[in-house]
């Protein structure tokens, strides 16, 4: 199948004169032009049949010669060919007879063919009807080649024996020329760019449908009014619409008036002669006015595109002007930004010219240059042998050269140093006309050169001096400087020079700074700890030092070398491994005094645990008599005296830790200092005082605090009060402050002995009283106001005192108290506590007198009890039953409290989810974190307080055990 395409194609290529893969285009181009060749040919023939009368114009061959101008010379056998068939079908088909298709095929396809090769010769391969040129080649043409192929038509007729008339070779000749004056010349002007032309004005349509619509009118009157009428409209249309208009108009003329002209034969009563007199009249004046619209039109458009190219021309000259205006401006500005001055000296005239920046090197400020003798004076006595010289040297050489700098003193005594180039123009004799060149002001080069040189000798200079060792390497590690500060390693710069500096580093270090090298390469910097390394001194000893290095780059921004400055700091490493020392010895001296707090902490209250606990167990026995009642209360006060001097030490370390954390929780400010007060009125009354409270209006019903820290601050306060004042009263007064910080004040005014001025800057100190009498009558660790004030501080507020000798003090304290909305539920009491369920409970103590002393507290409320005394039996006991509560002691021998309430979560079934409390003498926030940790609940202090004891056990009993994460979750 592709062979049969192949062989079909190949001739039809040949044929129409064109590649394999555009047959079938050319194809469908020359079947295009058959048709439409056949269309006009048969219009023609039938219009001549019916009105019987010889065709008016002969548009065929128009057609094929448009096809010729526009295509190759391969192709026209094709088109030629195609119009032939075209125009000898339609003959054939309207009944011609063969002698007529024969002869006129032959006359016209021999006219088509001349005046296709004509008019190309004449005008070329590009096509433009619009440039008089061509149109007059191809008018010209228009009337050769129909009269030669008329001629031949005749010539045939008479050898054949025919006779044709003059009249019939007239109508030949005017019909075959009309159409190519009229449908060529509108062919030509189916072009995108003339249509849009002509689509520019919407009204030139309407003025082509007016024109077309008054000649039909005008030739339809009963006698034709003067031909003059169309040709004026046309040549106007050609004046407005140029050559598309003339083209499209003389089509409407030539179609309308012929057409008319041949159905109307009858009508206006015309024989056959009369008629082809008129035929032939109107023929030629349709030719005369197409061929003057067609002038007028391709004319118009000459001008137009003669204007355009002169606009365009002038435009050019204007942006090349513009362009050299710039281009002169830019090298004054170059030369100018360069120092460089022109300038040139006719001999024969001595005519001196300068370019702009020659009079600034000069310093001349008129408008006319210096002479040739006037530059010489400037010229520094100790140049003028130099300039000779260049002269010298410029009389000799025929080419421009480099002449010797000189220097210029200005009248004001300034000093420039100049450079230059120096030519000479020649004439054909070889003599000299005219000297030029050009000036370089290199004044700011040679200051900078002198700048270099003195900043290259203070370099060199503090190189040579500095402590500092200054070191050049190149990129392969090589040592290309090195100052003279290496003597104090040993060394001799010259024993360094070239030698890689990695041979002076030690080894362990060399990983790091080839590191640092890279890091350095690509931008990154170094901290000081990673650019200090070890170098090694002549005698083989190790020296520390510290480099500051950088990187040197060319212009191209590549890395060429690196400088560094290395410092000895190997007292200082000493230093700072000393200043390492003392603080690890800080630290331990800080956890030894840590883990000593702690174990004081719990070997104090261990024993207070049992003291405060059965003591309060005694008190509330009715059967004691009065003189054990006192002496029981004496062991309680004791025991909470000793309890408040072990807070006090532990609150002070956990505040100076910063272990102290605040629960802001609201509360009503009124009845919280009233409930606080009133846990000191007795002791106030026992000295005879009066104790007062005044809560002022402004103090609102609920704020949001740390209660607990504050009540501690008020019992402190409030307890010095009474402990230092001997008789009077004690006046506690609280207001609230509003503002952008919301502040709660609280006052507290005595009648004491007040406080000397010169001892005031005592207070508020850590183990500091007044004096050491006070320490004697009253007692006290003098950290209970040093306390006050850190906590005071942490909650936002400040703490001070005002004091009057013999007179009495007032401290006064404020703390951030923004107002709240809703307030706390109130603690159970101890008589709530007392109709909780009973529970069983597993209490974990190593001491006995401590399980002993929770049994007591508890079994009154129906408790029951199975104890243990370490953590290995709990856990066993954990595993035997099930518990409702735990109460579990932290430090205990073996397995201690953290572990066994670890293992009982992880491996007891049946008390996985009991509560576990940590009861234990252990209350520093870490021991907290680590309860909280191992899977317990909740906290209880030793000494055990009944109240909290009974309140925790009422609060746990019967619950399930809540992760941490969880239960600050739900809260």
């Amino acid at each position: 199948m592709l062979a049969a395409t192949n062989s079909i194609s190949q001739p039809i290529s040949s044929l129409f004169g064109v590649r394999r893969h555009k047959v079938w285009v050319a194809l469908g181009q020359v079947l295009a032009l058959a048709a439409i060749v056949f269309c006009a040919s048969l219009l023609s023939l039938i219009t001549t049949r019916v009105s019987g009368a010889p065709p008016a114009m002969w548009s065929a061959n128009a057609f094929t010669v448009m096809c010729l101008l526009r295509s190759s010379r391969r192709r026209w056998p094709s088109f030629v060919i195609a119009g032939l068939i075209g125009q000898m079908s339609a003959m054939a088909l309207t009944h011609v007879s063969p002698f007529m298709v024969a002869g006129a095929g032959l006359c016209d396809a021999t006219e088509i063919i001349i005046c296709g090769a004509v008019v190309r010769h004449m005008i070329g391969r590009r096509l433009d009807l619009s440039r008089p040129g061509q149109l007059a080649a191809f008018g010209l043409m228009a009337v050769i080649a129909p009269f030669l192929s008329g001629v031949m038509l005749v010539g045939l007729a008479a050898s054949l024996g025919g006779k044709l008339l003059v009249a019939k070779l007239t109508t030949w000749v005017f019909a075959h020329t009309l159409g190519y004056l009229i449908v060529t010349p509108a062919l030509s002007a189916i072009q995108p760019r003339n249509l849009k032309r002509l689509a520019s004005r919407p009204s030139n349509f309407a003025i082509l449908a007016g024109f077309g619509l008054i000649t039909y009118v005008l030739c339809n009157a009963p006698q034709f009014p003067p031909q003059a009428m169309i040709i004026s409209m046309v040549v106007l249309i050609a004046f407005r619409m140029e050559m598309a208009g003339a083209a499209f108009a003389a089509l409407l003329m030539a179609v309308i008036t012929m057409g008319v002209l041949l159905s109307g034969r009858s009508a206006f009563g015309l024989n056959a002669t009369a008629f082809a007199n008129t035929l032939f009249i109107k023929q030629f004046n349709v030719a005369i006015t197409s061929s003057c619209a067609l002038a007028i039109g391709a004319t118009l458009a000459h001008r137009r595109r003669m204007k355009m190219s002169l606009d365009r021309s002038l435009a050019s000259t204007e942006r090349a002007r513009a362009a050299a205006v710039e281009a002169a401006r830019e090298a004054q500005l170059t030369a100018s930004m360069a120092n460089v001055g022109y300038w040139r000296h006719e001999i024969a005239t001595g005519q001196m010219t300068w370019s702009p920046e020659m009079f600034r090197i000069y310093g001349v400020t008129g408008a006319r240059p210096l002479s040739y003798e006037e530059t010489e004076s400037f010229i520094h006595p100790d140049d003028v042998s130099v300039a000779d010289s260049n002269r010298r040297r410029a009389m000799i050489e025929t080419d421009i050269f480099q002449a010797r700098a000189v220097r210029l003193v200005m009248p004001n005594g300034q000093v420039r140093h100049l450079s230059g180039r120096v030519g000479t123009e020649r004439n054909e004799a070889g003599r000299i006309t005219a000297f030029f060149g050009a000036l370089l002001d290199v004044t700011h080069l040679r200051l900078a050169d002198e700048a270099l040189r003195t900043s290259e000798t203070r370099y060199r200079l503090l190189a040579d001096h500095s402590t500092d060792i200054i070191l050049r390497v190149d990129l392969t590690d090589t040592i290309l400087y090195i100052s003279p500060a290496c003597r104090g390693m040993g060394w001799e710069p010259e024993e360094l020079i070239g030698r890689k500096r990695y041979d002076l580093t030690h080894p362990d270090d060399m990983p790091r700074l080839s590191r640092i090298r890279a890091d350095l390469v690509k931008g990154i910097g170094s901290t000081r700890a990673d650019r200090e390394y070890r170098m090694m001194a002549k005698d083989g000893s190790w020296v520390w030092v510290e480099g500051s290095p950088s990187i040197i780059r060319d212009e191209n921004n590549l890395p060429i070398e690196m400088v560094s400055q290395l410092r000895d700091v190997t007292e200082r490493r000493a230093f700072e491994d000393e200043l390492l020392a003392a603080r690890d010895a800080a630290e331990a001296a800080a956890k030894a005094k840590s883990e000593f707090l702690a174990n004081m902490s719990h070997e104090l209250r261990t024993p207070l645990t049992s003291i405060i606990g059965f003591s309060s167990l005694l008190s509330e026995m009715s059967d004691l008599s009065e003189g054990a009642s006192h002496f029981v209360q004496r062991i309680a006060t004791g025991g909470q005296s000793l309890l408040a001097v072990v807070n006090d030490i532990l609150d002070f370390s956990k505040l100076e830790a910063g272990q102290v954390e605040l629960d802001p929780l609201p509360f009503d400010p009124a009845g919280f200092v009233e409930d606080t007060i009133e846990l000191l009125t007795t002791q106030a009354e026992n000295k005879g005082l009066t104790l007062g409270l005044i809560i002022d209006d402004t103090v609102p019903a609920c704020i949001d605090a740390d209660s607990s820290r504050l009540r501690q601050v008020l019992l402190n306060l409030v307890g010095n009060a009474i402990k230092f004042t001997a008789e009077g009263r004690i006046t506690v007064s609280v207001t609230h402050e509003a503002g952008d910080t919301p502040l709660l004040k609280v006052t507290v005014a005595d009648t004491g002995p007040g406080i000397p001025a010169e001892r005031r800057d005592r207070l508020f100190q850590r183990f500091s009283q007044v004096d050491g009498s006070v320490s004697r009558n009253h007692g006290g660790t003098g950290l209970g106001l040093a306390i006050c004030k850190n906590l005071v501080k942490l909650m936002g507020g400040a703490i001070g005192v005002e004091s009057e000798e013999d007179k009495g003090s007032v401290f006064w304290f404020t703390i951030a108290a923004p107002p709240a909305v809703g307030m706390m539920e109130p603690e159970q009491t101890l008589a709530q506590t007392r109709e909780m369920k009973p529970s069983r409970i597993l209490v974990v103590d190593d001491v006995s007198v401590n399980r002993e002393l929770v049994r007591a507290m508890l079994e009154p409320l129906g408790h029951t009890f199975v104890e243990a005394c370490n953590g290995l039996e709990a856990v066993e006991a954990s595993l035997r039953e099930p518990f409702d509560l735990i109460l579990m002691d932290l430090q205990m021998p073996g397995m201690d409290g953290v572990s066994a309430a670890k293992a009982i979560r992880a491996t007891s079934p049946v008390n996985k989810l009991t509560p576990i409390l940590a009861l234990s003498a252990n209350v520093l926030p870490d021991h907290l974190a680590a309860c909280e940790a191992a899977g317990m609940d909740d906290h209880i202090g030793k000494p055990i307080q009944p109240l909290r004891l009974l309140t925790k056990v009422a609060e746990w009993s019967g619950q399930e055990h809540m992760p941490a994460r969880l239960k600050r979750n739900v809260a």
